[in-house]
């Protein structure tokens, strides 16, 4: 698998947030406030978690404007640094491509018809006469 890595500047601007640090920093990944490394980026969206911000490793923290005087990197604000964080894990781990073809546990009737790029996943049943 490719790793991805984004520039803080596109994140924000994707996000509409408001960058505080350097817009060139790059992220591979997500995690959370205490296992986030150098080259991740965390959130704090429930207050109960401030405790972990200060000492973060995260190149870059998610945070409301009301939390952003005590992150130590760089900051994204948003008023809904969760919905920020979820958009976010997309681009990081994206819906998997399905491949055309017929999974060896299908059962597909011969009468069915099937387009040649269509996906047929596993143990799925295609009656007689199917389009």
């Amino acid at each position: 698998m490719t790793e991805r890595s984004y520039r803080l500047g596109d994140i924000a601007n994707a996000l509409g947030a408001e960058l505080r640090g350097d817009p060139d920093v790059k992220v591979s990944g997500l995690a959370t406030l205490q296992a986030a490394g150098p080259d991740q980026i965390s959130f704090l969206a429930n207050p109960s978690y401030g405790k972990y911000l200060a000492d973060t490793r995260a190149s870059a923290v998610i945070v409301s404007p009301a939390s952003a005087k005590d992150a130590p990197t760089n900051v994204l604000l948003l008023d809904n640094p969760y919905l920020g964080y979820a958009q976010l894990s997309h681009w990081f781990d994206p819906a998997p491509v399905a491949t055309p073809g017929v999974h060896a546990t299908a059962v597909v009737d011969p009468s069915a018809s099937i387009a040649e790029d269509a996906c047929i996943g596993p143990n799925v049943v295609v009656e007689a006469e199917a389009e």
